[in-house]
C-alpha cells in the first residue's frame, strides 16, 4: 500500500480499495488496549476472503517454526487468541501477524506505575500477547474518588468529568504537580494492592503478556509511607493478578531527581532492605536535574544487580543523555529525544543500539513539544536509534496512537518499521540468521539450541554425542566436519569442552585435544568462512589458586583483573584456548568474546564432605551468593556477547549470579559468612529453617559480574535474593530453562558422582 488507512473501529470502508496480491500493514504501536478488540476480529474477518496478507507491524518478520499453514494457496499464519472481557477465546487466524513496535525487554519509567504497550511474540509462537515497556498510569478516576473518600481527603477534584479536566497540563512541572496529588491517595498496604491489581488486570485484558512497572517509591517514602508497606501492596495485588492471568509483572522504583541525592540514597536503601525479586531496576525521574550527582546511587544499584533505567533527554538536551549513560551506566533510557541535537551522540546511541523509550503524546501533553510534526520521532528512527514507543498513561496522553495519527500529521510510520522482537525470555537477539553451537548434547549448548530455536534462528548443533538438539555428530578437532558445519554460518557460540568432571576420566592429551586444538580448529576454519562473532565458553576454574587464599584471610575479590593461575588439565587448557582466542583476534581480526562462567551444572558437588553436611539444594541455593549462576542466565550472557562482539572486537568477562556482598565484606566472609548474610538478609534464617537448610559457615571467593553488565548489558535474573523468595513461596527456584534442560551427566560410564549419561 502507498498511502495510510487509519482509524480505530472495525468498520474500514476504505479498505476495500484493496486489491489481490497487495500487503496490508496494519501498525498498533500504543494504546493496542483500546483498539486490538477491533484490529484482531477485523483482520480476521477480513482475511476470511483469502485475497489478502496482512502484518501488524512496522515491517514483515519471519514466521516462527511451528506455525500453522491455512491453505495452500495462502502464507503460514499464526494462531491468534484474542479474549474479550465476559467472552471465552475464540482462536483467529492472521496471516503474518508481527509485532507493532519492539525492544530487547524492555524497561519501563513512570510513577507511579509506568506502562508503555508492545505487541510482540511470547515464547515464538503464542500471538497475541503484549510485551509493555512503559506507560505512566495513576489510578482510575472512580478508583481516585474512591481512595479519596476513603481517607478523608478534601482537596482533590469531586467529579469524574473535574479529574479528567485536572489532567490537562499546562507543562511539564505542573504535569508533576498533578502526579504528586494524585498519588496522596495512597495511604496503605490495601491501596497499593487496589492499584497494582487494577492495573495488571487491565493489562491481562488486553493480552499484555509481560510488563515492567514503575512506581515512584521516594515520593511515597518522602509522604511517610513505609517501604514495606509500598512493597507489601504491590506484590499483593501482583501475586493475586498473575495467579488470575498469564502475565508477568517486573517492578522498576524510581525517586525525583529534583529531591535529591538524600531521597535518591533512601530510595535505594529501601529497595535493597525490603524490595522483593520481582524489582528489576532503579530509575530517576522528576524534573530534568543534572544526574551526575547520582552516579554513585547507580553504580551501588547496578552492583546489586538492578538495571540502571533514568529519565534523561526529554525536557533538557543531550548532555543529560551523556550523564545518563557515562554518569549512571545506563542500561535503557527514557524519553531522549533531546539527543538529536547532538550528532555525536546520536552515532553513539545508533552504534550502541541503546534502548531510548520515547513516548510521542505524553511529550505533547507535557509541552516537551509544541506538536507531533515537530516531534523528532521520525528522525530517530531514520536515524537507526532502537526506539520503542510508550504510550504513557491513558489518563494524560490523547487516547489515540501515535502510529494511527501518524499519517494525519505527516508521519510516514509505516516507512520507518521498529526492529523485530526477541524472545520474550531473554535480552538480546543473536544477529545473522544462521548460528553454530558446539556442545549441543551437553547442558549449556542444550539451553542454547532451545534459545535459538525459540527465536526462530537456524542452528547447527554439533556434538560427539547424539541428541534431538543435535544436527551434526562429529569432533570440534575433525576440520572437514567444522568446515562443513560453517557453511553459511555468521556465529559461533563454543561450548564444547572437556570439564572438570571429566579430570578423573580422561588423560592430560584428551583435554589438549578438545579444549586446545579443538578451539584452534574452530578459530581459524571460523576465519575462513567469514564468520562475524564468536564466543567461547570458558570457566571460573581458569583463576585455580587465585580463588583459596590461606586459612585466616579475607575471602578473594574476584575480578577479570585477577591473575589466573590453573590447578589442574582442565583450568590449564581452557586458559590456553582464551589465550588462542586472544590471538586469532589480533591476527586476522576475528571478534570474540570469552565467557568465564562459574557453576552452573546440576550434579552433585564433587567434595564429600559437602555432601555429607548439606542436601543438594542447600548447597547450590549458598553457592548463588558467590559462586554460582543459572544456564538461563548463562544462555542470556552468550546472546548478549554474540550481539555486543563486533563492537568489543576482544574481552573476557566473568559470569556468574550478581552477588549481595560488596568489598568491605571479605574479612568477614572469611571467618563468619553466615553473619555477613544475615545482616544483608535478615529473613534468612527463618526461610531456610523450613527446608532446615544451613548457611557455608566461611566463603573463600567472590566473583564479580559488573563488567558484564555493564560493558554486554547482561541482565542476570537469578541470584540468592530470586532464591529466597522462591524458597519463601515453596517453589523451585531454577529457571524453566534449567528445569527442562535438567541434569544429563558427563561420562559414558558411571564415575563417582555424576551420572550415567
Amino acid at each position: 500500500m502507498g498511502h495510510p488507512l487509519g482509524g480505530a473501529k472495525s468498520s474500514r470502508p476504505q479498505w476495500e480499495v484493496l486489491r489481490t496480491g497487495e500487503v496490508l500493514v496494519c501498525t498498533r504501536l500504543d494504546r493496542v488496549g483500546r483498539a486490538t478488540a477491533h484490529l484482531v476480529p477485523l483482520l480476521a474477518n477480513y482475511r476470511s476472503g483469502g485475497k489478502h496478507r496482512t502484518h501488524t507491524g512496522g515491517c514483515p518478520i519471519p514466521l516462527p517454526r511451528g506455525t500453522r499453514h491455512a491453505g495452500a494457496a495462502q502464507p503460514v499464519g499464526l494462531v491468534v487468541e484474542h479474549v474479550q472481557p465476559g467472552r471465552s477465546a475464540a482462536p483467529v487466524e492472521i496471516f503474518g501477524f508481527a509485532p507493532a513496535c519492539t525492544v530487547p525487554t524492555g524497561t519501563t519509567k513512570r510513577s507511579p506505575s509506568t506502562l508503555a504497550t508492545l505487541l510482540g511474540l511470547r515464547e515464538a509462537l503464542r500471538s497475541g500477547d503484549i510485551w509493555v515497556p512503559g506507560s505512566r498510569r495513576y489510578a482510575d478516576p472512580t478508583t481516585l474518588l474512591a481512595l479519596a473518600d476513603k481517607h478523608r481527603i478534601s482537596d482533590l477534584q469531586r467529579s469524574l468529568a473535574e479529574i479528567r479536566s485536572w489532567y490537562e497540563f499546562r507543562d511539564f512541572p505542573h504535569f508533576l504537580e498533578v502526579y504528586r496529588q494524585a498519588v496522596d491517595v495512597l495511604r496503605d498496604e490495601e491501596d497499593f494492592a487496589v492499584l497494582a491489581a487494577e492495573t495488571i488486570r487491565t493489562l491481562a485484558r488486553q493480552n499484555v503478556g509481560y510488563a515492567e512497572v514503575n512506581f515512584s517509591l521516594s515520593n511515597h517514602l518522602t509522604r511517610g509511607i513505609p517501604a514495606e508497606v509500598v512493597f507489601a501492596g504491590l506484590e499483593q495485588g501482583r501475586e493475586q493478578v498473575e495467579a488470575e492471568h498469564d502475565i508477568t509483572i517486573r517492578w522498576v522504583p524510581d525517586f525525583a531527581g529534583d529531591f535529591g541525592v538524600a531521597a535518591g540514597q533512601a530510595t535505594l536503601e529501601a529497595v535493597l532492605a525490603h524490595g522483593p525479586a520481582s524489582v528489576l531496576g532503579f530509575s530517576v525521574g522528576g524534573l530534568e536535574v543534572e544526574r551526575d550527582p547520582f552516579a554513585d546511587l547507580f553504580t551501588r544499584a547496578r552492583a546489586h544487580g538492578l538495571r540502571s533505567l533514568p529519565h534523561a533527554g526529554e525536557t533538557e538536551g543531550p548532555d543529560r543523555v551523556w550523564s545518563a549513560i557515562h554518569a549512571l551506566g545506563a542500561d535503557r533510557i527514557g524519553h531522549g529525544i533531546g539527543s538529536m541535537r547532538d550528532p555525536a551522540l546520536v552515532d553513539y546511541l545508533r552504534e550502541q543500539q541503546l534502548p531510548l523509550d520515547v513516548p510521542p503524546t505524553s511529550n505533547l501533553c507535557t509541552r516537551s513539544v509544541t506538536s507531533l510534526q515537530e516531534h523528532p520521532l521520525p528522525h530517530m528512527l531514520d536515524a537507526g536509534l532502537l526506539v520503542t514507543l510508550d504510550s504513557d498513561d491513558p489518563r494524560c496522553s490523547a487516547p489515540t496512537s501515535p502510529a494511527n495519527t501518524a499519517p494525519q500529521r505527516g508521519w510516514d510510520s509505516t516507512a520507518r518499521p521498529l526492529i523485530p522482537p526477541t524472545n520474550g525470555h531473554y535480552d538480546h537477539a543473536v544477529p545473522g540468521q544462521k548460528v553454530l553451537v558446539t556442545g549441543s548434547a551437553g547442558h549449556l549448548g542444550e539451553a542454547l539450541v532451545r534459545v535459538l530455536r525459540d527465536q526462530g534462528r537456524e542452528v547447527v548443533g554439533l556434538d560427539v554425542n547424539s541428541s534431538q538438539f543435535t544436527a551434526v555428530v562429529g569432533s570440534i578437532t575433525d576440520r572437514e566436519v567444522v568446515r562443513e558445519c560453517l557453511r553459511g554460518v555468521d556465529t559461533v557460540l563454543h561450548a564444547a569442552t572437556l570439564h572438570k568432571p571429566h579430570v578423573g576420566s580422561h588423560d592430560q592429551q584428551a583435554f589438549v585435544d578438545t579444549n586446545i586444538t579443538g578451539t584452534l580448529v574452530l578459530l581459524e576454519e571460523a576465519v575462513a568462512a567469514g564468520v562475524a562473532r564468536f564466543v567461547f565458553t570458558s570457566t571460573t576454574s581458569t583463576f585455580g589458586h587465585a580463588l583459596t587464599p590461606d586459612a585466616g584471610e579475607p575471602a578473594a575479590w574476584i575480578t577479570e583483573d585477577v591473575t589466573s593461575i590453573p590447578k589442574n588439565i582442565y583450568g590449564v587448557t581452557k586458559t590456553a584456548a582464551e589465550n588462542l582466542c586472544e590471538l586469532v583476534h589480533r591476527e586476522h581480526g576475528l571478534p570474540v568474546v570469552v565467557l568465564r562462567t562459574s557453576r552452573f551444572f546440576p550434579e552433585l558437588d564433587d567434595r564429600d564432605d559437602v555432601r555429607a553436611r548439606y542436601t543438594d539444594a542447600n548447597v547450590k541455593a549458598n553457592e548463588f551468593l558467590y559462586r554460582r549462576v543459572d544456564v538461563a542466565d548463562v544462555a542470556d550472557a552468550h546472546l548478549a556477547a554474540a550481539q555486543r562482539a563486533p563492537q568489543l572486537g576482544f574481552g573476557r568477562y566473568i559470569i556468574s549470579a550478581t552477588t549481595p556482598f560488596d568489598p568491605d565484606d571479605l574479612a568477614e566472609l572469611g571467618q563468619d559468612a553466615a553473619a555477613v548474610v544475615r545482616r544483608l538478609l535478615p529473613e534468612v534464617d527463618e526461610v531456610y529453617a523450613q527446608r532446615g537448610w544451613t548457611l557455608f559457615p566461611r566463603l573463600d571467593r567472590v566473583y564479580i559480574n559488573e563488567r558484564a553488565r555493564v560493558e554486554l548489558a547482561w541482565r542476570p535474573r537469578y541470584d540468592f535474593r530470586h532464591v529466597l523468595d522462591r524458597i519463601a513461596a515453596d517453589d523451585d527456584p531454577r529457571s524453566p530453562l534449567a528445569r527442562a534442560v535438567g541434569a544429563k551427566g558427563y561420562h559414558s560410564v558411571s564415575t563417582g558422582v555424576y551420572t550415567v549419561r
